[in-house]
C-alpha cells in the first residue's frame, strides 16, 4: 500500500469507530418517559428500548433509529411475547397521524399497536358475517390513518401486532416506498391487514393477516 493512503485510511478507520462509539441505548421509562421522548433524544444509528406496558401515545420514528420492545424473542399466545406486552395505543379519535409513522433507515420490532382512528365493531361484525356481500365500495373507517405508516421511505417493520385500526393495519405509500415487512400479525383492522399503495415497493413476507375488514394484504 503506498504510504500516502495510510493516513486516510487511518482517518476512514478512526471515524468509522467513533461513529460506532457514540451510537447509544436509550431506555424508556427508565431514561426517557415517553416512547416519543425517547426517540426525540435519539440520533442516527441509536437504539430505544420500551420496557413492557401500555403507552398512550402515537410516535414519529427519526431516520436510523431502531425502536425495540424490551425482552427476547420468546413466543406468545400470539406473537412473541414482548410484542403482546409493549402496547402503544393510540388513544382511539383523539391524536392525529398514524399510531407509528416511520422514518428513512428505521425499524420497528415487536410492538402490538392499536386503538388508532375508529375501529366500529358492530360494522365489523355484520359485514363478517354477511362475508362482506353488503359491503359499500366507500372508504371505511378512518382514510390514511393506519396503525403503522411508511411513506416515501425504505425502512423495517417486523414482529408487531396490530388489530382494532380504523384503516390499514400497515399501510405503505409512495413510489420512494421500499420497507421490509416481515413476522406481524395484523387482525380486526377496519381496512385491510397489510396495503402497499401508489406504486410503493415493500417486500412483504412471512405475515399473518386474518379478520381484517377488507382481504388480507
Amino acid at each position: 500500500m503506498p504510504r500516502n493512503l495510510i493516513p486516510a485510511l487511518l482517518s476512514l478507520i478512526s471515524l468509522s469507530l467513533a461513529a460506532r462509539a457514540t451510537a447509544e441505548t436509550i431506555h424508556v421509562p427508565a431514561d426517557q418517559k415517553s416512547i416519543q421522548a425517547a426517540i426525540d433524544a435519539a440520533a442516527n444509528g441509536d437504539l430505544v428500548v420500551v420496557a413492557a406496558g401500555t403507552y398512550q401515545e402515537r410516535i414519529q420514528l427519526k431516520s436510523g433509529v431502531t425502536l425495540k420492545s424490551a425482552g427476547d424473542d420468546a413466543t406468545g399466545k400470539l406473537g412473541l411475547q414482548r410484542a403482546e406486552q409493549t402496547i402503544i395505543n393510540g388513544g382511539g379519535t383523539e391524536g392525529s397521524g398514524p399510531g407509528v409513522a416511520m422514518a428513512q433507515g428505521s425499524i420497528i420490532d415487536g410492538f402490538t399497536i392499536t386503538n388508532v382512528g375508529i375501529y366500529d365493531d358492530a360494522k365489523w361484525n355484520h359485514h363478517h358475517a354477511t362475508q362482506g356481500n353488503q359491503q359499500s365500495h366507500e372508504h371505511i373507517g378512518q382514510p390514511g390513518t393506519p396503525g403503522i405508516g411508511a411513506v416515501n421511505v425504505s425502512c423495517t417493520i417486523r414482529n408487531n401486532i396490530v388489530h382494532h385500526i380504523g384503516y390499514t393495519g400497515i399501510a405503505v405509500m409512495g413510489a420512494s416506498a421500499s420497507p421490509h415487512i416481515h413476522d406481524n400479525i395484523c387482525y380486526r383492522n377496519m381496512g385491510g391487514g397489510i396495503g402497499s399503495m401508489e406504486k410503493s415497493r415493500a417486500l412483504i413476507e412471512a405475515n399473518t393477516c386474518f379478520e381484517n375488514f377488507y382481504a388480507g394484504i
